[in-house]
Order: C-alpha cells, then sequence, then structure tokens
C-alpha cells in the first residue's frame, strides 16, 4: 500500500473512533469499517478482476479509500453514495487528500432513488454498509443492479445482527444467491449472485 495512502487511513481510522465515542447523537458518528474488514475488502477486490463497484454509505470516505486504493493505473472505478451533508465533504477531502478521485464518483443523494435509476447488472461488486433498516426495501434493486457470478459485501453481519436479521432470512431464502457470515471486524455477510 502506498505510504501516504496508509498514513491517511490510519488517520481516518484514529479520527471515527475517537469521534464515535464522544458524540452521542447517532447521525454525527462515522462508523467506520474496522481495519480488517478494509484488508479484507483488498483481498476480494484483488483476488477478482472487478471493475465497477458500489457503495451505499460513503461517511467519510474510510471504506471508499479502501476500495479505491486497489485500482490505481486501472480503469475499474468506485461509486459511492451518501445522504449526509457533512460526511459528503469529509469524504471529497479525503479522497483528494489520497489523490483517489479520479477513481471515485460520490453521489450525493438517497441510496434508495439512486438504486432505482440504475441499469440492470451495472455492478461487479457491491459493498453494503448504511442505514440497514433499508436493506430489505432496497434488496430488488440491489440484487438487480448487481451482475451474475458477483459478490455482494454487507458489514456488521454480527455487530447489528438484530437490524439486519429480516435482510440475511430473506438472501438464506433466496435459490439464487449463496450466502455466508464471516466473522471479520463486526461481522460481513457475501453474498453471491449466481
Amino acid at each position: 500500500m502506498h505510504t501516504s495512502i496508509e498514513n491517511l487511513l490510519n488517520e481516518i481510522e484514529s479520527f471515527g473512533l475517537e469521534n464515535d465515542n464522544i458524540v452521542k447523537e447517532d447521525r454525527l458518528k462515522m462508523k467506520n469499517i474496522t481495519k480488517d474488514t478494509g484488508q479484507f475488502l483488498t483481498l476480494l477486490l484483488k483476488s477478482s478482476k472487478v471493475k465497477n463497484v458500489l457503495e451505499v454509505g460513503t461517511s467519510n470516505g474510510y471504506s471508499t479509500i479502501w476500495l479505491a486504493r486497489n485500482f490505481i493505473n486501472s480503469d475499474a472505478h468506485v461509486t459511492t453514495v451518501e445522504i449526509d451533508d457533512r460526511k459528503i465533504t469529509m469524504a471529497r477531502d479525503n479522497f483528494r487528500k489520497a489523490n483517489l478521485q479520479k477513481y471515485i464518483t460520490l453521489h450525493h443523494e438517497d441510496a434508495g432513488a439512486f438504486l432505482k435509476k440504475q441499469a440492470n447488472e451495472t455492478f461487479d461488486f457491491i459493498f453494503l454498509d448504511s442505514d440497514r433498516s433499508h436493506y430489505v426495501g432496497w434488496w430488488e434493486d440491489l440484487n438487480r443492479v448487481l451482475q451474475r457470478n458477483s459478490l455482494m459485501i454487507v458489514d456488521n453481519a454480527n455487530s447489528h445482527r438484530e437490524e439486519v436479521n429480516d435482510f440475511i432470512k430473506l438472501i438464506q431464502s433466496s435459490d439464487n444467491h449463496d450466502s455466508l457470515i464471516v466473522s471479520v471486524g463486526k461481522g460481513v455477510l457475501i453474498i453471491l449472485k449466481n
């Protein structure tokens, strides 16, 4: 990993942890992925020929940088969606510091509305780390925009099991998907669309 990007990731990680320990209001928390989740995403991306990633839930850009840094000197791209103005400002600043802007497109939009506008099978990798209460409602569009034989990764499968349980059951009842929960970070649900 490029040293300056590694240093930036360490800074953003520290800021997120400190911020989330101090602030009480949920919407002001960064809720970043853990470092080992970032490393896990990196392994998945490096072991495949992913070209078009969708991230739902940018926050301050920590996870986006983990994703996009794998695409330096390639034509692969990360599309990320965030609704919160303050987090968007932080994310844009962090993308600039990482010098990864050309590999990232940030949409300031409600994720559900964004998904509805996307063409079928647009993305070959989806990272879902957003408001978990919407996952079941978004499922039809998430599945529609994901290419066949591609992965969707969902964070917080263990740490917030009660909030994602209905979504997990929905996936497990599908004949067209294989899934597994891996105990990395806060728990990662891996979904393969067959």
